[in-house]
């Protein structure tokens, strides 16, 4: 992650592999109230074109959602996704 020094915003980069596939990807990240949102690129070793966006934000203390929307794979897009993540406590009784 790095801070860009003109536009004020946050970059961010990283790569890995899932199988035999490597990847890389760039973008920004945006801070805004309870909510974090990645807007990437990503290219594979097989040359495949990927966008979309990550968005986390916490609907309460216990309570993580993550959405991925805008999702395009080589020029075709994809369905929309979100998942909640729930904090069990002693308190929740859950």
């Amino acid at each position: 992650m790095s801070l860009n020094a003109g536009t004020g915003q946050l970059q961010v980069f990283g790569y890995g592999y899932d199988g035999d596939v490597y990847f890389s990807n760039t973008g920004a990240m945006d801070l805004k109230d309870k909510k974090i949102t990645w807007k990437m690129n990503e290219v594979t070793i097989n040359k495949t074109k990927s966008k979309y966006t990550v968005t986390f934000s916490l609907e309460n203390p216990n309570l993580l959602s993550v959405q991925m929307i805008d999702r395009v794979v080589d020029g075709k897009n994809q369905e929309d996704w979100i998942a909640k993540l729930l904090r069990k406590t002693k308190n929740n009784g859950k």
